[in-house]
């Protein structure tokens, strides 16, 4: 499952980030969103960049409804008296810019 938190900004380092944290404890830092704790090369680049496996992905702003791409093709295709109207709305369909892969319901 994916959350995505309206208003956020993409952060550019982790440090900017909302889901870091540091152990009082160990003096470690700890990323929530890949529920790990980092390694001590990370935590030396973390005013730099995000990190490798960095789970967040930006969704651009302004931008439209966001649909499942497939359920309306699966649609079109159960409900389309025409053969070409699947056709059409394949293509209309993958020229589109993915904002957000698919996942799974795992």
């Amino acid at each position: 499952m994916s959350v995505l938190v309206k208003g956020m900004e993409m952060p550019e380092n982790c440090r900017d980030c909302e889901f870091w944290c540091m152990y009082r404890n160990s003096h470690r830092m700890y990323c929530k969103s890949i529920n790990r704790q980092l390694e001590a090369d990370e935590e030396n680049e973390i005013g730099k960049k995000r990190l490798s496996d960095c789970p967040l992905i930006e969704v651009p702003v302004p931008h439209g409804r966001l649909i499942d791409a497939d359920a309306l093709l699966e649609d079109v295709r159960k409900n389309s008296v025409s053969y070409s109207a699947d056709d059409f709305a394949h293509e209309w369909v993958d020229v589109q810019p993915t904002v957000i892969e698919a996942e799974d319901g795992d």
